[in-house]
């Protein structure tokens, strides 16, 4: 009997006992429907939290100073200090800038703040959080929040800020010990000024304030100024975050001069160069499958790393953990359907017994019957599975629809960021899925199939 004919002969046989073969695949459909429809969701949604980092975005790693893990008592009103393990000093960001798979430094972030922004050139003051000195020229009516100052080690490109040049030109490698800085736009709205490229080559002075010691009285403060020129007009290619809008004034210098202004800030402190530590860096890889090795290096030296790519895998940890358990009553229903699968097949066995003693007669072997019992099963499993992932796609299809509707609505303006579709219909995870679903199948026909295969030919032909 050729694979043709028994395919044939099963599909006979399963089509003449219609209502009992509809029932049980009715299990393996709602097992199918729930295996398919909750990875495709998984899957979607995973999509979409990668989609909101673009190639870039993946690529970028924050390095911290690694702290003492410290155990929280709650009995106690007292905050433990953690111990600082793993500082970040300006030698590491050298050797760290140096590392092979790094393609630059993107920001290195400190705790350096001026008390005043004087833009010489239209006598204006622009307000800082640290603003204990008065005005000496006209104040406008926004100030620079300490989060503002952005140090950079030049080298990397406009591009990999995701800014847009107004006017004037970005840092480059050559201003690393430059007095030059960038500002954005926001800045110069702020001012009130209608052409940008008017404050490009223009003064900016910067006024510092020495870092007290504990003992020393604040009207002693020294106050030291530092001039800078304006290079550089920018604005944000990124609107579609608050974090990637122009909101925010900000103000762009090389870390080197950050350094060096740290170093006078912090001269009244001896043990100034053994304690400090940068508060972090954020690194560039060169390549996107890079960055976990990257990261893995970073934290063989000792550092903390964090990257988009953690918080993607930390949430999809969390998503794959939820969906398992609502994917696990998809797997009992499948149990179930195995189950009734064994129960019709058994039974089949005991009504076709006459028939199998022919098909024996006639010169069928065990080995030929064993494989049309077994077809038969793959053959339900498999039309349940059909029916179940269509099932779950049309589901899919209904539900994506009604989340679409309701996040659009609620978005309001924001209603463009709301993903096209929250589903995920890879033909390896349908294949997958049917492929699966048969096997079970399979291995539920394997006891009615050997069952069949070890009737007496002769006590088969004698049945009634």
């Amino acid at each position: 009997m050729s694979f043709l004919d028994l395919i044939k002969f099963a599909l006979s046989n399963i089509w003449a006992q219609k209502l009992r073969t509809i029932l049980t695949l009715l299990a393996i459909t709602v097992g199918a429907f729930l295996v398919f429809l909750l990875p495709s969701f998984g899957l979607g949604v995973a999509n979409q939290i990668r989609s909101q980092f673009d190639s870039e975005d993946l690529k970028n790693i924050t390095v911290n100073p690694k702290y003492e893990d410290v155990k929280l008592d709650f009995t106690s009103t007292e905050i433990p200090e953690q111990k600082l393990l793993k500082r970040i000093t300006v030698q590491d960001v050298d050797s760290i800038k140096q590392t092979p798979k790094v393609q630059g430094i993107k920001e290195v972030k400190t705790s350096l703040r001026p008390t005043k922004i004087h833009f010489d050139s239209v006598n204006k003051d622009i307000k800082t959080e640290t603003d204990q000195l008065s005005s000496r020229g006209s104040s406008t009516n926004f100030f620079v929040p300490a989060t503002a100052f952005q140090s950079v080690t030049p080298g990397l490109s406009i591009d990999d800020y995701k800014l847009e040049l107004i006017a004037g030109r970005f840092l480059t490698a050559s201003d690393d010990k430059e007095s030059n800085i960038v500002i954005n736009k926001t800045i110069v709205d702020g001012l009130k000024i209608e052409k940008p490229e008017n404050l490009v080559g223009k003064t900016v002075t910067l006024t510092f304030l020495q870092n007290l010691q504990s003992d020393t009285d604040f009207n002693k403060s020294i106050v030291k100024q530092y001039k800078f020129t304006v290079i550089g007009i920018v604005k944000s290619k990124d609107t579609s975050s608050f974090s990637g809008s122009d909101m925010t004034p900000t103000i762009t210098l090389p870390f080197n001069k950050t350094w060096e202004i740290t170093q006078w800030q912090e001269s009244g402190n001896k043990d100034f160069l053994n304690t400090y530590t940068i508060d972090s860096i954020d690194v560039v890889a060169k390549e996107n499958n890079q960055v976990e090795s990257l990261s893995s290096d970073l934290k063989n030296l000792g550092y903390e790393t964090y990257s988009s790519l953690d918080s993607i895998k930390s949430f999809q940890s969390g998503v794959n953990i939820a969906l398992a358990v609502l994917a696990s009553f998809g797997l009992i229903a499948l149990f179930v359907g195995a189950l009734n699968i064994i129960n019709t097949l058994m039974m089949s066995v005991t009504e076709r017994t006459k028939e199998i003693g022919i098909l024996r007669a006639l010169g069928a072997s065990r080995a030929t019957i064993r494989r049309v019992f077994l077809l038969e099963s793959a053959v339900i499993a498999l039309l349940g599975g059909l029916v179940g992932v269509i099932a779950g796609w049309i589901a899919s299809l209904i539900l994506n629809f009604i989340l679409i509707h309701q996040l659009s609505a609620s978005a309001g303006d924001a209603s463009s960021l709301v993903p096209h579709s929250f589903f995920d219909y890879s033909p390896l995870l349908i294949l997958g899925v049917l492929a699966f679903i048969t096997l079970i199948g399979l291995l539920a026909g394997i006891a009615p199939a050997i069952r069949a295969s070890r009737l007496n030919v002769v006590d088969s032909l004698r049945y009634e």
